[in-house]
């Protein structure tokens, strides 16, 4: 059987993460749990301490969801790395062995995606399975990449083979409720588009994929201007 472990970045998470854990810790499916505290200014790092199966890796600056990730999957020794947000709300053990029993029980099959939008796979969710040694050598991207993260994977891993697994009533914290909007909006497109843009240039990506990641978040920002004007009567 090969061996998984687990790597969950947070950041200010003190109201979301406990679910996320408690959850890992009750799966005994984890040769390594991994939570890396990115720097958190609240009691992040007081709630990862209450699970005794969790290894605390404290960044004592916030660097990015992309550096944490790196830091977390370097103190790893196992062959699958499970890759999971800290804020899914109401995750379960069924989720888990959704998106491990097909990289678990297949060889042709390199990377797990799972999604929690409905029938809309999200190519841009944060929760994936890759194999440790797949993820090795760009170790050092990941930490660069800051909230760029899945367009890096994406792109790294486009010619792999990708299975997509919907995962029914996943809960997730929506981050636009989490920050303050108007840096949102600057630092989600901003970010994101500029990220994009490399990974283009690097990797090739094709106008068919550039279009449709575009749609995607086009379709994101325009959900959440929306809201913030609904706010803002």
């Amino acid at each position: 059987m090969k061996t998984i472990s687990v790597v969950v970045p947070a950041y200010n998470e003190e109201k979301n993460i406990d679910r996320t854990l408690a959850t890992l810790s009750e799966a005994e499916r984890f040769s390594k749990i991994v939570c890396v505290n990115d720097g958190s200014r609240d009691a992040t790092e007081d709630r990862i301490k209450k699970f005794k199966k969790v290894h605390l890796i404290n960044i004592a600056k916030n660097k990015g969801k992309g550096y944490a990730l790196a830091e977390g999957i370097g103190r790893t020794k196992s062959e699958l790395v499970l890759l999971l947000d800290a804020d899914l709300t109401t995750l379960n053990k069924q989720h888990i062995e959704q998106m491990i029993d097909p990289i678990l029980h297949s060889r042709e099959i390199d990377v797990v995606v799972g999604y929690e939008y409905g029938k809309f796979i999200s190519v841009f969710s944060g929760q994936r399975v890759y194999y440790r040694k797949d993820l090795l050598p760009i170790l050092n991207e990941l930490r660069k990449s800051k909230y760029g993260v899945e367009v890096l994977l994406n792109a790294v891993f486009r010619n792999k083979t990708v299975k997509y697994v919907q995962l029914e009533n996943l809960g997730h914290v929506d981050k636009f409720s989490k920050f303050n909007k108007i840096v949102w909006f600057y630092n989600y497109f901003t970010q994101w588009f500029v990220m994009v843009l490399g990974q283009v240039i690097k990797y090739g990506i094709s106008k068919e994929e550039f279009k449709t990641a575009l749609e995607e978040q086009g379709v994101i920002i325009s959900e959440k201007f929306k809201e913030y004007k609904a706010s803002r009567k």
